[in-house]
């Protein structure tokens, strides 16, 4: 059941802009709320959230959606890529005040071994993450207010992927080369 509703938050969270793109002219905003809660209520049901931030993440998408569906606003829908990069942002900026980092967690899940050298990169990593997921937030904000629904949905359901894939990339390249020339993990 997890790997099931894991696809399903990938699908929708990818799918998202190309399905409000198709989905307005035949279900309008409040259809495809409707959707979006649904398919949030199907994931809580199947997997419980195991943190108090996926739990709170639930209550954040749950509350955006029923807002959607009282206003029946286009405007809201094309808000969500905005919310979802914030939360992501607000993740890992406030993980910074945790003894580890979300991403010292996952690299410990991943068999890591931490070095205090270690330990700073990924604090400073961390800080790119919420400085990237910022930029994309407001770039999203952007598309939603002042631009053409096709292109709200090319910088949200293509760019913005590209944009994180490049910057993962290029954090991989750079983290290959400070373990070469720092000899630890990261």
């Amino acid at each position: 059941m997890k790997s099931l509703s894991a696809i399903l938050a990938v699908i929708i969270a990818v799918g998202y802009p190309l399905m409000v793109y198709f989905g307005l002219q035949q279900y309008g905003s409040r259809g495809l709320a409707i959707v979006l809660l649904a398919a949030v209520c199907i994931r809580y049901y199947l997997v419980r959230p195991a943190t108090t931030i996926q739990s709170l993440g639930v209550i954040v998408v749950g509350i955006f959606s029923l807002c959607i569906i009282a206003l029946d606003s286009e405007l809201l829908l094309r808000f969500y890529p905005v919310v979802l990069s914030v939360s992501v942002a607000a993740f890992f900026f406030f993980s910074l005040w945790s003894e580890k980092t979300a991403i010292e967690k996952f690299a410990e899940i991943s068999g890591e071994i931490i070095t205090p050298t270690a330990r700073y990169y990924m604090r400073r990593l961390t800080i790119c993450w919420v400085a990237l997921m910022l930029l994309n937030a407001a770039i999203a904000a952007y598309t939603a207010l002042y631009m053409s629904l096709s292109h709200w949905t090319l910088y949200n359901g293509v760019l913005s992927y590209l944009l994180i894939g490049l910057f993962m990339l290029g954090e991989w390249l750079y983290r290959q080369h400070y373990k070469r020339t720092r000899g630890t993990a990261g």
